[in-house]
């Protein structure tokens, strides 16, 4: 038995502090060591989730966007965080809270999150997708358009839904 550790899988996280955050912990995944920066805590706009701070922004990023994943520019091999809406790739997930270009934000990656804004009606339990609104912050659900997305575009599940324009809350998976 592990004492204050966490299973998952074929990986171990040992000493785990009073938040649970796993912040530059070294893992044993798979007989390779990892250093992960990861953490599970609350925010205004979410219950307890999976949020991820370890990518830099490429540019601001507003609370409330979805945020994609990209390639850095220049010789470095990196990665970046951008702001993103449907057709920009799939989304890591929600920016938690404004953050500058340079800076790195908190990305709900896994959990509940309160605020996004339906562009149709959503019923709760169904499954969503980001929305192509230029604010970068729409969701809509499969329901309301399914001919346009398949299985890989849907980020998770509407738990309170409403009308257009309406702020809806939804779990990412």
């Amino acid at each position: 038995m592990v004492k204050d550790g966490l299973r998952r899988r074929n990986f171990w996280v040992y000493d785990l502090n009073v938040d649970n955050q796993i912040s530059g912990t070294s893992v044993n995944f798979l007989g390779n060591s990892v250093t992960i920066n990861s953490q599970i805590k609350t925010s205004s706009n979410s219950g307890s989730g999976t949020i991820i701070n370890d990518i830099t922004a490429a540019e601001v990023i507003s609370g409330g966007m979805w945020v994609i994943g990209s390639a850095a520019s220049g010789t470095t091999p990196n990665y970046v965080a951008k702001g993103g809406k449907f057709g920009d790739g799939t989304p890591l997930g929600i920016c938690l809270a404004t953050t500058a270009s340079g800076s790195k934000p908190d990305i709900l990656t896994r959990g509940v999150y309160h605020g996004l804004v339906a562009e149709a009606t959503i019923n709760a339990g169904d499954a969503i997708v980001p929305g192509a609104g230029a604010a970068k912050n729409c969701v809509t659900s499969v329901g309301s358009g399914a001919a346009q997305f398949d299985a890989g575009d849907v980020r998770g599940i509407c738990l309170m839904g409403g009308g257009s324009k309406a702020t809806v809350s939804v779990y990412l998976y």
